[in-house]
């Protein structure tokens, strides 16, 4: 129990500082790529991966399957979960929700949305610009938390894990997108590049072991892999953005609906995103 507190208390303290990073001037909006050259360049490569997979519809595609795991929502209490300034959901979410929270470590972020939610005539929202992990957040019974590149920000995923089971409600859903180190080139390039990662204090992306560790608190109902297959169609892309649109919706079925947990074709995956499901029972 010690040890579990003891994290608790080292994931304040490193959200604290994911806090500040996060942060920005309202006037200048946030951009990617904050922090060092060797960050800045690895944000280059990424948007540019960002790119591709907007322009193969991969993204696309992700949302209308993660829209179909959602389901109904118009009796639903749902968290959007490290929201920031935004996601391709939040809207959707915040309108067809009976009640919708968006929470963010960044308040500036949180106000960004707040501007696009007005502008849009959104009037059903609470909005905390606090760490969930605080005795400040006291919302709880959620039916779905929606939660895109959150989870590999812990360092110590139990800590959350516990967090996530306390507030979702008994059979309630998790909806989750974050990065894989599970492919060996990706596994070496990162290795690499950590030692001059300005963030790495809070980026972890998922190894074999978070799979066992996030079974242990929830049942993995289903999962897509992202980038498995279809990260093959990149020198093609470049050369043909049509010709590999052309090949890509083969792939993204093969990647989103072959895959399964605990196997090759998901650990050769760049990111995986889940349907997780909080068991109405639970030893833990």
């Amino acid at each position: 129990m010690k040890s579990k507190e003891s994290n608790k208390e080292k994931m304040l303290n490193i959200n604290f500082k994911q806090k500040d990073y996060y942060e920005f001037d309202i006037k200048d909006d946030f951009q990617y790529g904050t922090g060092n050259k060797i960050t800045k360049i690895w944000s280059i490569i990424r948007n540019y991966q960002y790119k591709m997979t907007d322009d193969l519809k991969i993204n696309s595609s992700l949302i209308d399957l993660q829209k179909k795991w959602i389901g109904d929502l118009s009796n639903k209490k749902v968290l959007d979960f490290g929201c920031h300034t935004g996601n391709e959901l939040s809207e959707y979410l915040a309108l067809n929700s009976k009640e919708y929270c968006a929470l963010d470590l960044s308040s500036s972020a949180l106000s960004t949305l707040e501007t696009k939610f007005k502008r849009n005539n959104i009037s059903n929202y609470k909005m905390f610009p606090i760490d969930i992990l605080s005795e400040e957040f006291k919302e709880n019974n959620f039916d779905i938390i929606y939660a895109k590149g959150v989870f590999h920000h812990f360092k110590y995923l139990e800590v959350l894990l516990k967090r996530m089971k306390e507030i979702l409600k008994p059979g309630g859903i998790i909806i989750t997108s974050d990065p894989l180190n599970t492919y060996i080139p990706l596994k070496i390039i990162r290795a690499i590049y950590r030692p001059f990662q300005k963030d790495r204090d809070w980026e972890f992306p998922f190894t074999k072991d978070s799979f066992r560790l996030i079974q242990k608190y929830f049942n993995i109902e289903n999962l897509a892999g992202i980038m498995g297959s279809t990260k093959y169609l990149f020198p093609i892309y470049l050369l043909s953005s049509k010709y590999a649109l052309k090949l890509s919706e083969k792939l993204i079925k093969k990647d989103f609906f072959d895959v399964r947990i605990n196997t090759h074709s998901l650990w050769k995956c760049l990111r995986v995103s889940m349907l997780l499901r909080n068991s109405k029972h639970t030893d833990i």
